[in-house]
């Protein structure tokens, strides 16, 4: 699906920034993961997805104070929050159950997500195919690599970007990301009521500086002002994690805004 003008616009001012990521706050010297332990086993606490992040009565990691995400500092952006009982929290996405009719579309639909996987195991088959950097590698998140190209609509089958374990030709895909210009609110996404869609358009949105972020939503029109940037609502940007690689389910679930799998670095903010 082609994007409009409208929605080119927005992504070049967006900076491509994607899942609360950015290119301008990480180790721009890092190829790898700064951590990647724990991958090979957190796919016991998972049903990779076929259950929408139903994680089967397996081990989910929970807020301990001492998972990667935490320890790396609060999260990216504002926008990767997750909603749950009336106040903003990281950690394991809560889970609703589906229906039979839900299950069955989503199975099929996560199975067309799955075969971007083996079409794109590499950053490298991800530039051959029309996917370009959109950050480094950040803690809990990955490194995006973004196609522009699926932004117009939401197709299980066309992530709009894919999440990888570092930024070097042979680093490995590890997760997808739906990223979706929807001015009329979320899109349906996925089937069943799990998928958390979320924005960057609070407290005005990101601090942006000749196309890359450079401040989150927290930051204040000033002091966006003084880092040369400016501030951009996106509205009607929205974006969802899909942890549905092959030997990478999230332990915080498959739509899940962070997953503790991919590694962080103690006591280092990316927003610092």
């Amino acid at each position: 699906m082609r994007v409009s003008r409208s929605l080119a616009v927005a992504l070049v001012l967006f900076g491509f920034v994607l899942g609360g990521a950015v290119l301008v706050f990480a180790d721009p010297g890092s190829d790898s993961p700064v951590s990647t332990a724990g991958a090979a086993t957190s796919s016991t606490g998972a049903t990779s997805g076929d259950a929408h992040g139903d994680h089967g009565g397996g081990t989910v990691t929970g807020l301990t104070g001492d998972t990667p995400c935490e320890l790396s500092g609060p999260p990216a952006s504002e926008g990767t929050l997750q909603k749950g009982e009336g106040h903003n929290e990281r950690g394991p996405s809560p889970q609703e159950p589906l229906t039979e009719a839900e299950r069955v579309s989503l199975v099929e639909q996560q199975s067309q997500a799955r075969a971007v996987a083996v079409e794109f195991p590499t950053v490298a088959a991800a530039e051959a195919g029309g996917y370009r950097q959109s950050t480094v590698f950040v803690p809990c998140i990955g490194a995006h690599y973004t196609n522009s190209r699926y932004a117009g609509g939401f197709d299980p089958a066309h992530p709009s970007e894919l999440l990888f374990d570092g930024t070097a030709p042979e680093s490995k895909i590890v997760g997808l990301s739906y990223l979706v210009f929807s001015p009329a609110g979320a899109p349906e996404g996925f089937a069943g009521p799990n998928d958390f869609w979320h924005t960057h358009s609070s407290n005005g949105g990101l601090c942006i500086k000749g196309g890359i972020v450079v401040g989150a939503e927290n930051v204040s029109v000033e002091e966006c002002a003084a880092r040369g940037g400016n501030k951009v609502g996106l509205k009607g940007v929205y974006m969802v994690h899909n942890w549905v690689v092959p030997g990478w389910e999230c332990s915080w679930g498959v739509f899940a805004g962070e997953c503790p799998e991919l590694g962080g670095t103690a006591g280092k903010n990316a927003f610092s």
